[in-house]
């Protein structure tokens, strides 16, 4: 289990940083993805480091050093286990390097794909009402084919894995029931 911080809350303790050395001072940390384009968890064990490596004269110049330590004393808000962001033993997100505008366009454009194939299975299954033996055979050759696919994209629809996606395009409730009322369909919000 890894204690998170608020990236912005070191920050805040910290003093004004100059533009050009802002990437430079990010580095210093381990982050915690959540799939956004802004990074802001970070280790309390990068941050103790960091502020460990300072001599007490340099922590002067800090805008409040003291409430950095505070920050290092008190327990977190934010854990990290098993990969997972947790708080108050709910799971919240598992962690991602896919900004989050990027996953829900990818998951949109794996909901049309699996439109396409449930439409083609079942202008598969009309067909076979009027196709020969051979046809047959080919036909549900096919439908066998899509069906595999069908289930290799069933398994991203999901409530457990929409449930972030939900939540983060600020849907409110269970992700079961919004699974059951849009399921995958995440492009039209």
């Amino acid at each position: 289990m890894t204690e998170l911080v608020n990236i912005d809350d070191v920050i805040k303790g910290y003093k004004d940083i100059p533009h050009r050395y802002y990437f430079k001072f990010m580095e210093r940390f381990r982050y915690f993805h959540v799939g956004t384009a802004q990074e802001f968890l970070v280790t309390k064990e990068s941050v103790k480091r960091w502020f460990d490596s300072f001599p007490p004269e340099r922590r002067a110049a800090f805008r409040d050093a003291g409430y950095i330590q505070n920050l290092l004393d008190t327990p977190s808000t934010y854990v990290a286990e098993n990969d997972r962001l947790v708080i108050d033993t709910q799971i919240l997100h598992t962690s991602s390097n896919e900004p989050f505008e990027h996953a829900v366009m990818r998951i949109a454009k794996e909901h049309e794909f699996r439109d396409e194939l449930i439409e083609e299975r079942k202008v598969a299954i009309e067909s076979l009402k009027v196709s020969t033996e051979t046809e047959s055979a080919a036909i549900n050759s096919r439908i066998e084919f899509i069906d595999s696919y069908i289930e290799k994209v069933n398994a991203i629809y999901r409530p457990e894995k929409l449930a972030r996606y939900y939540r983060g395009m600020l849907m409110c409730g269970n992700p079961f029931d919004i699974f059951k009322e849009i399921g995958g369909d995440i492009a039209r919000f």
